[in-house]
């Protein structure tokens, strides 16, 4: 038995595991400095205290471990660590025009409330005051916020600090009812007034409910007409006045079935020569502003300035809802990565079916009420 101990001691090559009176275990390793540390805290078994040493190693590693010895850095220089460690979605790099944006709202919203504090006391009182004093529209003070609470879950993964601050019940999360449902007919109106190609391509958003950057990015090589799907699997995003193709938002692809009236659409592309599916009127190639601009024209013409070009996904995808396409299947035809975002059409569909049944209880109402007269 002591010879194995030892052959196990000897194959340890960072820290060192000791088994306490109590039967816990206590993990022991050395920082960068060449200072003898101790794990915080004890393990019930000696494989939790394996895994935490392997953890400091692979941070040592990657330069990403942080002293907890140390007072808690300020907001403003945990920033970098941040940006170097966090993920995107489905555990792939964070895109271009995601840190872009971050940085933008750290250097407008965050950074001049908090950028000097210590995490450590950033506390939920002072969240409260600083997010009933954001401005701008709900949808910006949701991921304002978000981004905050971001932040300091990632500090109180790494122990860092012991709780986030970030606790305001609703702060973070959607509001289903805070943007107007735009409907098909709606849409189809404003995709009427817009030119082509710009109104192809809405017309096949609407129709394959992709997002406008995966529009965009599509190439010839990903659409077969004669078994009607398309390949999605890349998206085009603006950044500093380029653009940049990356994978999709859940970083997964995915095929879409498409119906005759979108192939048809297609086809009116096929003389384009360039492998872009979609492009300019002069064979350039489309930006996103080239299609806002067009949709801003267009949705002014009819009256309706309130609706975003981001609003026909929404409004295809409630309508496959509302046709009693199940979650999942929405899921897997929007690229969602997880089943929150999909069931929100099925709480969209069902406010539909709701305000269908008022109509007809109404319209029955109002025809007894005349034969009654």
């Amino acid at each position: 038995m002591a010879d194995a101990s030892a052959r196990r001691a000897s194959r340890r090559t960072f820290g060192n595991v000791k088994k306490l009176p109590s039967g816990r275990f206590l993990a022991r390793y050395t920082a960068p400095d060449g200072t003898a540390r101790a794990v915080k805290g004890t393990f019930r078994t000696k494989t939790d205290a394996d895994a935490a040493l392997n953890r400091i190693r692979i941070q040592q590693e990657d330069r990403t471990w942080l002293d907890p010895n140390h007072r808690a850095p300020t907001l403003g220089q945990y920033i970098e660590h941040f940006h170097l460690v966090r993920r995107g979605r489905g555990g792939g790099p964070v895109k271009p025009r995601t840190r872009q944006l971050a940085d933008g709202q750290l250097q407008r919203y965050i950074l001049p409330s908090f950028g000097e504090s210590p995490l450590d006391l950033v506390t939920l009182a002072a969240v409260r005051t600083w997010h009933a004093q954001l401005p701008g529209s709900s949808s910006l003070r949701r991921q304002v916020y978000s981004l905050l609470r971001a932040i300091l879950s990632m500090a109180v993964e790494e122990e860092i600090i012991r709780t986030n601050a970030c606790r305001i019940k609703g702060a973070g999360q959607d509001a289903y009812d805070s943007r107007p449902f735009m409907s098909l007919d709606k849409a189809e109106s404003i995709i009427a007034h817009m030119t082509s190609p710009e109104g192809r391509l809405a017309n096949v958003t609407l129709h394959t409910q992709m997002r406008l950057g995966e529009a965009l990015a599509l190439r010839w090589g990903d659409v077969d007409l004669d078994a009607r799907t398309i390949r999605v699997c890349r998206s085009v995003s603006e950044v500093a006045g380029e653009q940049i193709e990356t994978t999709t938002k859940s970083n997964k692809a995915r095929t879409v079935s498409i119906d005759n009236e979108t192939c048809a659409l297609l086809r009116q592309e096929l003389h384009r020569p360039n492998d872009r599916v979609f492009l300019r009127a002069d064979g350039t190639a489309m930006r996103h502003w080239h299609v806002a601009s067009a949709w801003k024209r267009a949705r002014n013409a009819v009256g309706l300035p309130h609706f975003r070009f981001h609003d026909l996904r929404h409004t295809g995808l409630t309508v496959l809802a509302y046709s009693g396409l199940p979650s999942q299947e929405i899921k897997a035809r929007a690229g969602h990565s997880t089943d929150a975002a999909a069931l929100k059409y099925q709480h969209l569909a069902s406010q539909m079916d709701r305000a269908s049944s008022d109509a007809f209880e109404r319209a029955i109402t109002e025809s007894r009420n005349r034969r009654a007269s």
